[in-house]
């Protein structure tokens, strides 16, 4: 991974790792799952941003020169990651449940049990350095969905967090353990312009020279 995928991944994985004392640090299943959802549509969220100019910010992403050729792998990609979903119903859907997915077939390859299955969720930790690829990955297909489906990256945040839950819901917590009362609505826009934030500070410490260009990148 260039720096910016880098940095993006290791802003996200950063709080997840658990240090500790008398062996090398490690990642929880859980909390790398749910990292692995958050870089995905940190990557949808950008790639949606630049859908106009794809291949510019996909330089982010490649070697110099290279930029329109990832650019349409990265179009294939998604092509192929929707086609073996399904029909795309959360980013749930695109994210977590198929990392989810994967790694459970890859322990049920090694032999183990629903049962063992079910315990290594709760209980597995990953080294950092595994868990940085793979949501290097999950960046990477995220991107790919925001520069290809734009209008289904849109569709799906609102869904998510445009849309008042349902408070039929509450009842399966008691009332108690889901805040509805504060729910607020995540426009789109306003999660590009943080993430854009990110990607500015990058290029002014590291590429001023495009920085100019982002800007009428984003017109």
């Amino acid at each position: 991974m260039s720096y910016l995928p880098a940095a993006l991944v290791q802003m996200v994985l950063a709080p997840a790792i658990q240090k500790k004392v008398s062996s090398k640090p490690k990642v929880p299943i859980q909390r790398f799952l749910g990292c692995y959802q958050m870089v995905f549509e940190i990557g949808a969220v950008l790639g949606h941003a630049f859908r106009r100019n794809f291949p510019w910010f996909v330089q982010f992403f490649s070697e110099p020169g290279m930029e329109q050729e990832l650019a349409m792998a990265m179009n294939q990609v998604a092509k192929e990651h929707l086609t073996s979903v399904g029909e795309a119903t959360s980013f749930y859907q695109l994210a977590m449940k198929q990392e989810e997915s994967r790694i459970e077939k890859v322990w049920r390859d090694a032999g183990q049990s629903q049962s063992q299955i079910d315990g290594l969720f709760k209980s597995w930790e990953m080294d950092p350095e595994e868990a940085f690829h793979a949501l290097g990955i999950a960046l990477n297909i995220g991107v790919a969905y925001g520069g290809t489906y734009s209008d289904l990256v849109e569709q799906l945040w609102i869904r998510s967090y445009e849309t008042p839950p349902d408070p039929r819901i509450a009842e399966l917590f008691g009332n108690t353990n889901v805040p509805w009362g504060k729910w607020e609505p995540l426009k789109l826009a306003d999660q590009e312009q943080r993430l854009l934030s990110i990607v500015r500070a990058f290029v002014t410490e590291n590429r001023p020279d495009l920085a100019e260009q982002l800007e009428a990148q984003l017109v």
